[in-house]
This record gives C-alpha cells, sequence and structure tokens, in this order.
C-alpha cells in the first residue's frame, strides 16, 4: 500500500524515541503526530495515517484493545522491537518491526517493505 496520506501516528511515552522517529520521517518528507496509548485512537481516527508506529512493545500492548475499532482504516501497524521480540509483536498485532539499534537505513528500508514507499 503507498503511503497516501503521508502521515504516521507514533504512539508510545518515549519522547526522545518519538523525536528521533520524526526525524526521520521528515527525511521522508511525512509529517508525524504523536499521542499517548490512550489518546491514540482519536488521534488515528482523525489523521487517517499511512502507519501507526509505537515506540515500544509496551504501548503496542496498551492499544491491543482499540486496535480492532480502526477496522476501517488501512493504517499498517508497526513496533519498535528488539530481534527477539519480533515474534511477540506480530502476536500483538503488528505487521511489522523497527528493530533496535533504529537507524535512519532501518527506518527508511521498514517504511518501505511495510508500505510500498
Amino acid at each position: 500500500m503507498p503511503l497516501d496520506s503521508k502521515t504516521i501516528l507514533v504512539v508510545g511515552n518515549d519522547a526522545g524515541l518519538a523525536y528521533l522517529l520524526t526525524r526521520y520521517a521528515g527525511q521522508c518528507n511525512l509529517s508525524v503526530i504523536t499521542a499517548a496509548a490512550g489518546s491514540a485512537l482519536d488521534e488515528a481516527v482523525k489523521a487517517h495515517p499511512a502507519m501507526i508506529l509505537f515506540t515500544s512493545l509496551n504501548a503496542l500492548r496498551e492499544s491491543r484493545a482499540w486496535l480492532p475499532a480502526l477496522g476501517g482504516l488501512e493504517s499498517k501497524i508497526m513496533a519498535c522491537a528488539a530481534v527477539g521480540e519480533v515474534a511477540l509483536a506480530r502476536e500483538l498485532g503488528a505487521d511489522g518491526c523497527l528493530l533496535h539499534p533504529l537507524t535512519f537505513d532501518g527506518f527508511a528500508s521498514a517504511l518501505a517493505a511495510s508500505c510500498g514507499a
């Protein structure tokens, strides 16, 4: 799916990681909206992001209750994770992962693989 909306919703409480992801997204000409797990559903419904990117598996876990409510959106669900956490991220509902340590090349590759950007 191409990135039609050019928007990524970053969900989580890690301000430093959200800043880094915002910088990487900017280099790809994408805009970023950030939200805590509790308010992310409202942001997703308003913004129709191409991707919802969780800064951690904990943020993804906290959001599992509202993910099914996104049924009408075609947003890809991504999570930042360590190599050994990929299976758990998939189990929690992620379509893909950004692997630590995060680099711009890794971000761009994951973006292209998941959304065809």
